[in-house]
């Protein structure tokens, strides 16, 4: 994910969760996506192979070939003076979080997480209770979602990125 706000830039690579209508939940098999948005392009999305022995095998040797070309050359991998501060910390980014639980008694974990959370969707799963957070900045989700097992009785079972 990449973002560009406020004349910072917010870039991550992690998991997260799409609904089935985004560009990408249709990348499947040796196949690698990329989605870009521009002001001037709205949506446009690279596709193909990325995986698999040749694929790779491929880019392992595009990789030697390209240090064998520049072996005596020294590239910067450090920002220049006064350029970190372009890169924005990704716990100021917005999100939504898919959040599971468990809880020996779910009706009272509702009550906690309602009240951890002003607004939440709850989500229908198996032996546990799941809940899907409005936006927020990534740092504050990640603070209401520990304090939930502040008194013991919420066990977080894990929570995911929510992208749209």
């Amino acid at each position: 994910v990449y973002r560009k706000l406020h004349k910072q830039v917010y870039c991550r690579v992690s998991p997260c969760l799409i609904s089935k209508n985004h560009p990408l939940s249709h990348v499947d098999d040796v196949f690698n996506g990329i989605l870009v948005n521009g002001n001037a392009i709205d949506d446009v999305m690279f596709y193909g192979r990325g995986a698999g022995k040749l694929p790779t095998a491929s880019a392992v040797v595009a990789d030697i070939i390209d240090c064998v070309k520049h072996r005596n050359v020294n590239r910067s991998v450090i920002w220049e003076d006064g350029e970190a501060g372009l890169v924005g910390d990704c716990d100021h980014m917005e999100i939504r979080a898919l959040v599971r639980v468990s809880a020996e008694n779910l009706e009272e974990a509702r009550k906690a997480i309602s009240s951890v959370f002003d607004v939440v969707t709850f989500v229908s799963v198996e032996n546990g209770l799941a809940f899907i957070t409005e936006r927020a900045e990534e740092g504050q989700l990640k603070r209401s979602i520990s304090s939930l097992q502040a008194d013991g009785t919420i066990k977080v079972l894990s929570w995911l990125r929510v992208e749209e």
